[in-house]
């Protein structure tokens, strides 16, 4: 251990299934989401389909990329003008502001 403990006690001997069961408890559930994300990338973001590729978009042989072309292709959400976006956020904003000072 890299300090005692407060017994005074330095090291640890386990069996191999004790060994196995802690480091065991360690170990996440499958499918947790270990990272979090925040802001543009946040999960209800508004801006997130147009930061982030849909899942399943690159096909991983020309078998699949064949198949894709004779299926419909799916159509990509309109190009999004960034500037215009935050503007509008800022000048709602500004808005709501407007209402609580007038409000109080």
């Amino acid at each position: 251990m890299k300090r005692p403990l407060p017994d005074g006690t330095t090291h640890l001997l386990f069996t191999g299934l004790e060994l196995l069961r802690r480091v065991a408890s360690l170990v996440p559930p499958p499918r947790a989401n270990l990272t979090r994300f925040h802001g543009v990338f946040a999960p209800g973001a508004r801006l997130r389909p147009f930061l982030v590729p849909e899942a399943g978009a690159q096909e991983a042989s020309a078998g699949h990329e064949a198949a894709a072309r004779k299926e419909r292709v799916k159509e990509r959400p309109a190009r999004v003008d960034l500037r215009r976006v935050a503007q509008e956020d800022v000048r709602l904003r500004r808005v709501r502001l407007r209402e609580v000072w007038r409000q109080a």
